[in-house]
């Protein structure tokens, strides 16, 4: 099934989201420890290899 939704668990979900949101990417923290991303139309592969990349730098 094709989605535009991406779930994935990570420590700190809260910090993880508040930094991403001021790199001006956003996502939602579903609890202390899970993210949910949802991608849109207009939104590219390199929108998304760049939000995979500030959350790799942010989680460490």
């Amino acid at each position: 099934v094709d989605t535009n939704i991406v779930y994935f668990e990570i420590e700190n979900a809260y910090r993880v989201c508040d930094e991403l949101a001021a790199r001006g990417v956003l996502m939602l923290p579903l609890g202390v420890d899970r993210v949910r991303a949802v991608t849109h139309l207009g939104i590219e592969m390199s929108d998304i290899d760049e939000a995979v990349k500030a959350v790799s730098e942010i989680a460490g």
